[in-house]
Order: structure tokens, then sequence, then C-alpha cells
């Protein structure tokens, strides 16, 4: 529960970096979504390769297709909501830095 409240903050300042167009936010959530992607993509492949069986078995740790499925289906927003952070500010990032650019190509031969 201590880790939720910072990312709770967190989502607050994407979404009001996300609608005022805070250009400084930009690279720390890429870094956020890109590294919060980053580890939920071994602890999925940890679940999915997970032993398993229709029934819990006595002799060794093994979950049902229903666990698995339970478990994996409410990580899923852990994984989708972070790629698109990435991509988004990834990608206005990029408009940044090319107008930038443009800017410096203008200013240069002027």
């Amino acid at each position: 529960m201590r880790y939720q409240n910072p990312c709770t903050s967190l989502r607050a300042h994407v979404i009001y970096a996300a609608f005022t167009e805070r250009r400084a936010w930009y690279p720390l959530l890429v870094a956020y979504g890109a590294s919060t992607l980053t580890t939920m993509v071994p602890v999925l492949t940890y679940l999915a390769s997970y032993p398993s069986g229709k029934v819990k078995s006595p002799k060794f740790e093994t979950i049902t297709e229903s666990q698995r499925a339970l478990v994996i289906g409410s990580m899923i927003p852990w994984v989708i909501i972070p790629a698109m952070i990435t991509v988004d500010f990834a990608w206005r990032a990029s408009r940044v830095l090319s107008s930038v650019d443009r800017a410096a190509a203008l200013k240069k031969a002027r």
C-alpha cells in the first residue's frame, strides 16, 4: 500500500501534464511508463509459466487456470496504462524536440 501513494500522485501528474502540455514532465513520464512496463513483463512471464493443473496439487505448489487468469487479468492494466503513457509521452517529446530542431535550423539559416 505504501507504494500506491506515490503512484497515485504520479497518475495525477500524468493527467495534469497531458492536459496542460507541461513539457518538463515528458521525460519523467516516459521513464516511469517504460520502467513500470519492463518490470511487469517478467512478472507476467513468470505467472504464465508457473505450474498449473485442474486441481491444486498437495505435493507441490500449483495454481489452477482460473486462478492464473484472475491474477494475470488483474495485472493487465499495469501493462496497458504504462505502455500508453510511454508511447504517448515519447511521441509528444519527439514532437517537441523536432520543433526545436526546426527552429534551430531556421535560426541557423538566417
